[in-house]
This record gives C-alpha cells, sequence and structure tokens, in this order.
C-alpha cells in the first residue's frame, strides 16, 4: 500500500492515507509499478462519473465535464508540462512569442481532440476507452521514467523518477498495463495498448534525439499525448 501511496501522491490530488515513515528508494521504484493502477482509480472515476451525469446531461456536456475532471484529478500537470514541452520546441526557431503561441495551441489541441474522440463513443466502448486511457497515459510515464532519465531536468521536473530504477520496473508496468487493457477491454484494448506501446517507443527515440534540451516535465508531458492518442485509437475501435 506504501507503493500505491506514492504513486497516487505523485500523479493525482486524489487523498490517500500517507505512508507512516520516509519513503526509500525501494519503495519508490516500486511506485512506477503501480502507475497504471493510479490510472486504473482515474479511469474507474470517470466512468462513475459519466454514468451519474448521463442521468441529467447530454454527451456533449458530459464530455466536457469528463474532460475538466481528469486535468483537475491530476492537479494539471500533465497538460501544463504538454504546453510547456510544446513552447520549448517552438521557442528555438520562434522566440518567447511563439513558445507561447505553441503552449496554448497544444492545450487546445488536446482538449478538443480528447472531447471529439469522446463524442463518437458510446455504450461499453466508451467505457473501456474512458479506463484505459489514464492507464495507459500513467504507463507511458513510468516507462520513461525508467527508459529516459535525464530528460526531465529542471525545476519541472518529475519528482517520482529514481535514479536507481531499472527495466524491472519498465518489465512489471508492462506486464500490469496489458493485463488491465486485455481485462477491461479484450481484444480492442490490447491493440490500443500496443499501437500506443510503439508510439511511445517513438516519443522515447526522440526525447532521446535532443538529449539535454528539456526543461520540463517530459514525462508527463509526454503521459498526456499517450493519454490523448489511446482516446483515439478507442474512437476508431469501438465508434464503427
Amino acid at each position: 500500500m506504501k507503493s500505491y501511496s506514492l504513486a497516487n501522491r505523485f500523479l493525482t490530488i486524489l487523498p490517500w492515507p500517507a505512508p507512516p515513515e520516509e519513503p526509500g528508494a525501494d519503495d519508490v521504484r516500486s511506485a512506477l509499478v503501480r502507475f497504471p493502477l493510479v490510472g486504473l482509480a482515474l479511469g474507474l472515476i470517470l466512468v462513475a462519473g459519466d454514468f451519474v451525469f448521463s442521468l441529467v446531461f447530454p454527451i456533449s456536456i458530459r464530455n466536457g465535464i469528463l474532460v475538466v475532471a481528469l486535468i483537475v484529478l491530476t492537479g494539471g500537470r500533465p497538460l501544463t508540462a504538454a504546453a510547456s514541452c510544446a513552447g520549448q520546441l517552438a521557442w528555438d526557431k520562434e522566440g518567447a512569442k511563439g513558445a507561447a503561441y505553441s503552449g496554448g495551441l497544444a492545450i487546445g489541441a488536446i482538449l478538443l481532440l480528447k472531447f471529439a474522440a469522446l463524442l463518437a463513443l458510446s455504450g461499453e466502448g466508451r467505457w473501456s476507452a474512458l479506463l484505459l486511457a489514464p492507464v495507459l497515459g500513467r504507463a507511458v510515464m513510468a516507462y520513461l521514467a525508467v527508459q529516459v532519465r535525464e530528460a526531465g531536468g529542471g525545476d519541472g521536473a518529475a519528482p517520482y523518477i529514481p535514479d536507481e530504477a531499472s527495466l524491472d520496473e519498465g518489465y512489471a508496468t508492462v506486464g500490469w498495463t496489458l493485463a488491465v487493457c486485455l481485462v477491461f477491454g479484450w481484444w480492442g484494448g490490447l491493440v490500443i495498448a500496443l499501437v500506443s506501446a510503439a508510439a511511445a517507443v517513438g516519443i522515447r527515440r526522440f526525447i532521446e534525439s535532443r538529449e539535454g534540451q528539456w526543461g520540463g516535465d517530459i514525462h508527463s508531458a509526454s503521459g498526456e499525448v499517450i493519454e490523448t492518442f489511446a482516446l483515439l485509437l478507442a474512437a476508431a475501435w469501438w465508434s464503427n
């Protein structure tokens, strides 16, 4: 429970009993493996909220509420990290003005794509998407925390990146993630997980190609991108 408590504290604002003693490096490494479970908790909250709000609101309003709820539950960190990284990419070519524009554009694009994906989803496929997207987003954050530890430097660096993290944590995270996706999404969930994994590898290579040029939380930003991508994949799979 200590490991889950740490993962929950790193990733959300959800109340959870704090561990009785100060966590050590082993606890932080174990917390990485629980990232997909925290994503599952977020997904369950979204599914419950969608069910309750369906009694009152039409689907378009529910979609807006769910998108905002996910931002609030995560403290807005993944979204702001994505905006920061998008701005940083534009800074090299266009300076401060271009960075601000690109950051705002990234936020708008992510919110619009999530809303549109949810608009295309209904029934069990919709609930599967709401469950799996947060799981995959948090799994990618753990994967990159193990694989690309140097990229998240600066004051905005993710606090969950232990220097001693190994591939064992990465493999365990992948195992948890595939199990969750198969249980809650069946073959569609497994396909979405595998395609998202391929996208995560591509993101990793892009990050490594710009080694030392990131000043913010690239891990959280990548999780936000994969979460959005997973919703789009779910819309493509379950809306037909």
